[in-house]
């Protein structure tokens, strides 16, 4: 039986992101196993506001974007010697350094571990020599850190979890709504979606196509202009940034992940699975970790997009049992039960607890 430790999670991010999403479900993981967490963030950041509505400890440090970070090591130092940390678990690589900075400053000897839940490639640091163990959200997260030269072992790749709502079936609609949930951002591939949209239109005219997320670096009537040059203004629809994502997930046939690069860790993917969707998606990032080869298409283009979902469409694969597939893949692998197993594994594995 592992014994319970005295955790603090450091991350330095003050903005919504995949990052602190993670670290978000990692403390409540961490908690459910009887481990005390505490939190070190920037004041007002989401993970702070996060700490102080479920009641963790907390201590606020500059943010990335911030030079403050002496009087930050200082600060956790001084944190952790009064809350008897045992372990410092950093989320990022500045705050893995913050960490190595506050560990030279304690008296208590801390383990200090580092979590990689983003999809920025890790940097080669001295401060590697005194991480106990690493977790990597996804493989393709593990693989950025097999250049550094750490131990074998070392990086423990924990997936995300997911809540998994009562199975909804597939919506009586007399089209077949085919959806991508995703910020409006070159990257995530609307571009390719839409004119995977008119190919498959032009074969078989039983589809609508809706868009969910706020604006970001693609406008939607940029789209839409899009849309009407290829004669499918009609069939497009946009919701903007919806309030319920699993609303407008439910509301669908079938999901795409259109993104042409990222998806480090594909929050939107899992959630699609877990609803009992059937999802094609680009080759891309965790992708193809988590979707059946069979339904992975190269990114950017828009005939194989289109070849895919036609298939679905056609009645040539069967949408509710690929769904239903793909909903016992995030049940098996991507639960939050299964998610805090592997998240203990791993204290354990770093000989940090037992």
């Amino acid at each position: 039986m592992s014994r319970k430790l005295r955790i603090l999670n450091i991350i330095d991010i003050p903005w919504h992101s995949a990052l602190a999403e993670y670290a978000v479900e990692q403390a409540r993981a961490l908690r459910s196993l009887g481990h005390e967490v505490f939190s070190a963030a920037p004041r007002g950041s989401e993970y702070w506001r996060f700490s102080l509505a479920e009641n963790i400890g907390a201590v606020d440090i500059a943010g990335r974007r911030d030079f403050l970070f002496l009087p930050s090591a200082v600060k956790l130092a001084r944190f952790a010697e009064r809350n008897s940390i045992e372990v410092l678990n950093a989320h990022t690589g500045r705050a893995q350094t913050l960490a190595y900075a506050a560990r030279l400053l304690s008296r208590r000897n801390c383990t200090l571990v580092r979590t990689q839940a983003g999809a920025r490639l890790p940097r080669p640091s001295f401060t590697y020599a005194k991480v106990a163990g690493v977790i990597a959200a996804s493989g393709v997260i593990e693989r950025g850190f097999r250049p550094l030269g750490l131990a074998p072992g070392a990086v423990s790749v924990v997936p995300p979890g997911i809540e998994l709502r009562p199975y909804r079936p597939l919506p009586a609609s007399p089209l077949v709504r085919i959806g991508l949930l995703g910020r409006l951002d070159p990257v995530k591939g609307h571009a390719h979606f839409i004119e995977a949209a008119a190919r498959v239109l032009a074969r078989n005219g039983n589809a609508e196509f809706l868009l969910a997320g706020q604006e970001v670096n693609v406008k939607f009537d940029d789209l839409r202009t899009q849309a009407s040059r290829l004669g499918i203004a009609g069939r497009l629809r946009w919701l903007g940034r919806v309030k319920d994502p699993l609303e407008f997930i439910n509301s669908c046939h079938i999901g795409v992940i259109a993104s042409t690069g990222s998806e480090a860790v594909s929050r939107a993917l899992l959630e699609w699975m877990g609803q009992g969707r059937a999802v094609i998606g680009s080759d891309v990032g965790s992708v193809p970790e988590m979707l059946d080869r069979a339904h992975i298409v190269p990114p950017g283009v828009p005939a194989l997009l289109a070849d895919a979902l036609l298939k679905l469409i056609s009645g040539k694969e069967d949408m509710v049992r690929t769904g239903l597939d793909n909903r016992k893949t995030a049940a098996e692998r991507y639960s939050r039960e299964v998610f805090a197993e592997k998240t203990g594994e791993f204290f354990s594995r770093a000989g940090i607890a037992g």
